[in-house]
Parts: C-alpha cells; structure tokens; sequence
C-alpha cells in the first residue's frame, strides 16, 4: 500500500440517519472510480457500517482487541473491491452488528426481547398497489430471525409516517397488527 496521501478527501454526511448517505458514498466512489482514478473508501460507521454489506465483504470474526492510537504496530488494509479500496468499522466488529449485536446486548442485560417489527418493508406504488423493494432485502442468515427472534410485523414504507396524522390505510393496519403481537407477548410473559 502507498504511504502517499490522498490527493483528496470527499467527506459525505447528514444531520440525520437513515437517509443514504452510504449509498452516495459507495455510488459517489464507483463513478470516480470508472473515471480512472484511484479511489479509497472508509466506513467510519459505528452504528451501522453498511458499506461491507453492499459489496458483498463479510468478517466473520469480531476483533479482540483494537490498538489503534496505541503506538504498536497494528495496521489494516483495505480490501479491493468493485475497482475501489474499501475500509470499515465493519471489518473490526464482525458479521454480527446492527441489530443482532444488540440483541446480544440486550440478551446479555437479561432483558426481555418479545420479537422485531421489519420496518420500512417495500413502498406500496401510489398507482397501481404493487409492492417495491427499495431496500435490498437482508438475508435470513444476517437477520435476527436467525437469531430465534419473533417477527412482529412488517411495516411499509410510506413519507406519510412522518407525520402525526400519517397513520392509514396500509401502514395503520400494519402497527394495529404490530401492536396485538406486542400485547400478546406481553400477556404470555405475565401469565408465565
């Protein structure tokens, strides 16, 4: 790897989450790249490196130790992938982040998980009903399900949630159903 600096350094961010900013990343380093030019990539993410998973690059290890910042010798190197030289805080954390590390937290605090709702699961096209994957669906392996948790529902995505008053049609249904799997769950637990 080249000790040479980066000529430059393009920083994508957001006052907010959830609003892509790993897709214009990768996108953003995919189009530099088929202009010829050397590009490198790094996923500071903590909370959700998301950039391992869209390019299809697993660590199925969690690091033991990180010694970054320490004075040793620890170094990593990114991966080469699609044309770019990837870097990630997912690389350090393993295949089991996200939601399923905090399952694991949570299972670890003994605190009782009744099951997850799959949030923004499709648009419901306007014009004709159909359902659209906007998201890449995650693979049963990567999911908590795998994890034995129970799925409590399935909600669509829909701008109108973002509202107080955004609670019809679909989605409306989708949470009452949502909620009657809560409550049960809370009922079984108590009668246990």
């Amino acid at each position: 790897m080249s000790e040479r600096p980066a000529q430059y350094i393009v920083a994508v961010g957001s006052g907010k989450g959830g609003v892509g900013k790993s897709t214009v990343s990768l996108h953003l380093a995919l189009a530099l790249a088929r202009r010829g030019l050397a590009v490198g990539l790094l996923d500071a993410d903590v909370y959700g490196p998301d950039i391992p998973l869209m390019v299809n690059l697993t660590r199925h290890e969690e690091a033991r130790r990180w010694d970054f910042w320490r004075g040793g010798d620890v170094r990593h190197e990114p991966i080469e992938s699609h044309g770019i030289r990837i870097m990630s805080v997912g690389f350090l954390l393993g295949e089991r982040q996200d939601a399923r590390k905090f399952l694991g937290f949570l299972r670890d605090a003994d605190v009782p998980v009744l099951g997850a709702v799959e949030n923004m699961s499709g648009l419901e096209c306007p014009h004709c009903g159909e359902v659209i994957d906007v998201f890449t669906p995650v693979t049963e392996a990567r999911s908590v399900w795998a994890e034995g948790v129970v799925l409590l529902g399935r909600i669509p995505l829909d701008p109108a949630l973002g509202t107080p008053d955004g609670f019809i049609g679909a989605q409306s249904e989708a949470f009452d159903a949502v909620a009657e799997q809560v409550f049960d769950a809370l009922q079984r637990r108590a009668a246990a």
